[in-house]
């Protein structure tokens, strides 16, 4: 089972994660994710994995040290069978040792999506986007 996931890092650098058997690679991609407050200790992960019948996004929250908040994800996905927008949100909690899973959603094969993952805490927001669409 392969899982890709975006993160974006303290310094505002984003890389793509592929994992499979165990074994993992990382590559910088192009522009394929933001955060608002690069030298923040909140990080947003947004992760796409297949399931059976579809692919599952999962919204995570990194943390270094313990924080709680609200979170808006927002989800766009376009294909053969017309357009669905996604919206999730509620209060957040993440510690170092307890990374937040804040959202998931199961999509069906095929289409282009874009997701948005805004993190308001503390009176700062972090944000984790997709600038691309992503094939899926």
């Amino acid at each position: 089972m392969a899982i890709l996931a975006l993160t974006t890092f303290r310094a505002g650098t984003t890389a793509l994660f592929v994992a499979a058997a165990g074994l993992g690679a990382a590559c910088g991609g192009p522009d394929l994710g933001r955060a608002a407050g690069a030298d923040t200790p909140v990080r947003c992960t947004l992760a796409l994995e297949p399931v059976p019948g579809g692919q599952r996004l999962e919204a995570r929250i990194l943390a270094d040290r313990p924080v709680k908040g609200t979170f808006t994800l927002r989800i766009a996905r376009s294909g053969a069978g017309g357009i669905a927008d996604i919206r999730q949100d509620g209060a957040f909690s993440a510690a170092p040792d307890a990374p937040g899973s804040v959202g998931n959603v199961t999509l069906d094969p095929g289409g282009r999506l874009t997701a948005v993952l805004d993190l308001d805490w503390e009176g700062r927001r972090t944000r984790c986007s997709l600038s691309d669409p992503v094939e899926i």
